[in-house]
């Protein structure tokens, strides 16, 4: 499991971060839809902080003009309607 994986080392190939990291983080952003709690995952969450500490990974739009995407459906930052 990637949990396993992490649990032993900080990146997912050799001793650097890699597109093997950047691929299979892709996913993490939407965790709480998918109902994934990383919390119960220590070494994916430990990992993923790591990814996050990346200027480019934590805002790969920084300078780009583009309109903001609206929330995803269903997710925990979609704004409740009262």
């Amino acid at each position: 499991t990637l949990e396993a994986a992490l649990s032993e080392r900080d990146w997912l190939v050799e001793n650097s971060v890699s597109y093997a990291d950047f691929r299979m983080a892709t996913f993490l952003p939407f965790n709480d839809v998918a109902r994934l709690p990383l919390d119960d995952y220590p070494a994916v969450s430990r990992w993923y902080r790591r990814l996050e500490e990346i200027d480019a990974w934590r805002d790969p739009f920084q300078g780009l003009d583009a309109p903001e995407l609206p929330p995803v459906p269903g997710s925990l930052h979609e704004p409740r309607s009262e």
